[in-house]
């Protein structure tokens, strides 16, 4: 049986960074922020990985090397934690 996650929009993931949309769209250019591609420009969010990349930036973490992480981690888990 398939658990349901729900994805985060960019705005969502920009109030729980306390950033701007901009920034996070900065982010998901530069690759430091994996996506869910909805088609088009649709994007959304696993919240899973958006605790990674906050746990790797507390870290001072090298941001790319913090984005392999979230990706091995996210396809571990399905995205769930």
């Amino acid at each position: 049986m398939q658990t349901t996650t729900t994805l985060l929009t960019r705005r969502q993931v920009a109030e729980t960074l306390a950033v701007s949309i901009r920034t996070v769209d900065e982010l998901i250019h530069t690759g430091d922020l994996p996506v869910v591609r909805l088609g088009g420009k649709s994007v959304r969010f696993r919240p899973a990985a958006i605790q990674l990349f906050i746990e790797a930036s507390e870290s001072r973490r090298n941001p790319r090397t913090a984005r392999r992480r979230v990706i091995k981690n996210t396809a571990n888990t399905g995205g769930l934690q």
